[in-house]
């Protein structure tokens, strides 16, 4: 039995392999929440959850995405005064490290937000094991964009981005969950530290029913990543249900 305008959500342990389950309740359901991260190629990951939520009318909810929460806002922080915003609009490159031995989720999401976010156009991609090179344009300024790959640690070690004045760039201690902020401008260079311990899936799961982006900024972003990785970026045609 379900509970009267109490919105209902499927969480897909253990990723999307079998669809045949996820298809049985749906129907019920308004949410789909699953974790890219834990399949073997995220972009075939997002083509199959698109699918399900436009076939039952659900909002998505991808949990790689919320464990990149902090990196997001990090990345707006910085751009928070006049100065670093004009450098923003000035980029040269965004390099994004990844764990593991292809590009992360987590990698390829945090690049798709920075992508559709920026409304950089992808002028041309190439995908390999080793990663991930983008030649990205806003009008005529060219930012070169870069995922790489370091086989150890956590799905996403760094992020940089490059300027003709400055570098900003986040990293994060693979043993603590702390993050690292800096700026560089000229020879001045600021650094902090950002407490941020690793958080387990039901913590995730938790946040993630609290709310938190326009299901759009997702979208965009999974969008702008299958266009890094030479995909057909997907339409999300469903609309989800108001609870019952």
């Amino acid at each position: 039995l379900l509970v009267p305008e109490v919105t209902v959500a499927v969480w897909a342990m253990g990723g999307l392999a079998d669809e045949s389950l996820v298809n049985e309740i749906a129907d019920a359901a308004d949410h789909l929440y699953f974790d890219s991260a834990e399949l073997d190629d995220a972009a075939d990951g997002w083509t199959r959850a698109i699918g399900i939520a436009n076939e039952h009318d659900l909002e998505l909810r991808d949990l790689a995405w919320q464990r990149i929460a902090t990196w997001r806002a990090l990345v707006s922080q910085l751009f928070d005064n006049d100065e670093a915003l004009a450098e923003l609009k000035r980029l040269t490159s965004v390099t994004i490290t990844s764990g593991g031995a292809r590009p992360s989720a987590e990698a390829l999401l945090i690049a798709g937000w920075l992508v559709s976010r920026l409304e950089l156009t992808i002028a041309d991609s190439g995908a390999r094991a080793d990663g991930v090179t983008a030649t990205l344009y806003d009008g005529s300024r060219g930012v070169q964009l870069t995922i790489a790959i370091d086989a150890g640690g956590v799905p996403l070690r760094s992020l940089e981005l490059r300027s003709p004045a400055a570098t900003f760039a986040l990293d994060v201690d693979a043993t603590s969950g702390h993050m690292h902020v800096g700026e560089t401008w000229g020879d001045a260079t600021s650094r902090r530290t950002v407490s941020c311990p690793p958080l387990d899936d039901a913590s995730l799961f938790g946040d993630a029913l609290d709310g938190g982006d326009e299901p759009s900024v997702f979208i965009d972003a999974v969008n702008a990543a299958l266009s890094l990785l030479g995909r057909t970026p997907l339409e999300v045609t469903g609309t989800p249900r108001p609870p019952a």
